[in-house]
């Protein structure tokens, strides 16, 4: 077995593998059919049916692929734990324990080939060339993260559709107050998205020293601890932050609408703070969160 692919190209696979086409199969189908009904008056419970199904098809289709994605990737990673944890974040899996995980399809022989990869999550993962010390090369000295531009755009257009919508529902009586909230919520959700668009200010700032944040605190990497990133429940959906403990308190930011993923962010934590042990073992600093 040879243990030559990074975590980070291993998730980059395990994306087009199972996340692109997933996205494909669960939004492009019904796309397509909704505009037909609005275009054409395509049957209602057609387009109905088929919205259904491609959720029903996505799920499948993740349901057989990610056994075969997971079967490469570990036997393909010397570290298992950093590529599971990263995969959560990035939700190309689910957590242990979860139910969603029983619902994926496994064969018999891909089974007993999952079992023998199994002892390799009785070792510690360690810095190893492909995983570190290449990416620390190519890292920076410091990086600036902004607001997402792309995802800013994405809501500018949704925000644009839905006060289109809504313009087009307010000559309908009984639709009123649907064509209101289409209006109101895509104002809003534009509002906010060019607001993002205009700031040009960097969100969070990581480098060799430490960490920066958008209200200019700083801190050295000696003086915080247990920097990680998580995903919280909040409405629909779940939204992810960056944490530390400082010697001001613990500290939380939402990265949910930065331009980075928590998984790659995980990537130049761990770099950083590699080097930061390389420079300060047995050091530590007491002038913290001062504003620079």
């Amino acid at each position: 077995m040879f243990e030559t692919v990074s975590v980070g190209e291993a998730l980059a696979r395990g994306k087009r593998m199972v996340t692109y086409p997933v996205y494909f199969i669960q939004l492009v189908p019904p796309a397509i059919t909704i505009w037909l009904f609005i275009q054409f008056q395509f049957n209602g419970w057609l387009t109905t049916g088929i919205v259904v199904l491609s959720f029903i098809a996505a799920w499948l289709y993740w349901s057989v692929a990610i056994p075969k994605w997971r079967l490469w990737a570990f036997a393909n990673v010397r570290n298992v734990h950093q590529l599971k944890s990263r995969a959560i974040k990035e939700k190309l899996i689910w957590p242990d324990g979860s139910i969603f995980n029983k619902t994926e399809i496994w064969s018999a022989s891909r089974k007993l080939q999952w079992a023998s990869l199994q002892h390799k999550f009785d070792k510690e993962d360690v810095l190893e060339n492909q995983n570190v010390f290449d990416i620390d090369l190519l890292v920076p000295p410091q990086i600036e993260i902004y607001y997402a531009k792309t995802k800013a755009f994405g809501n500018i257009v949704v925000g644009a559709g839905l006060v289109a919508a809504g313009i087009f529902l307010y000559g309908t009586d009984d639709l009123t107050w649907l064509a209101w909230s289409f209006i109101v919520v895509g104002l809003g959700l534009a509002v906010m998205a060019i607001r993002h668009l205009s700031n040009r200010t960097p969100q969070l700032t990581l480098s060799n020293d430490g960490v920066k944040l958008a209200n200019n605190q700083f801190y050295y990497w000696v003086d915080i601890a247990g920097e990680n990133t998580k995903l919280a429940p909040r409405g629909l959906g779940d939204t992810a932050y960056f944490y530390f403990s400082s010697p001001d308190g613990y500290k939380e930011i939402d990265i949910s609408e930065l331009d980075i993923k928590p998984g790659k962010l995980m990537g130049f934590l761990h770099t950083y703070r590699a080097r930061c042990n390389k420079r300060y073992i047995g050091k530590t600093r007491f002038n913290t969160a001062n504003d620079v």
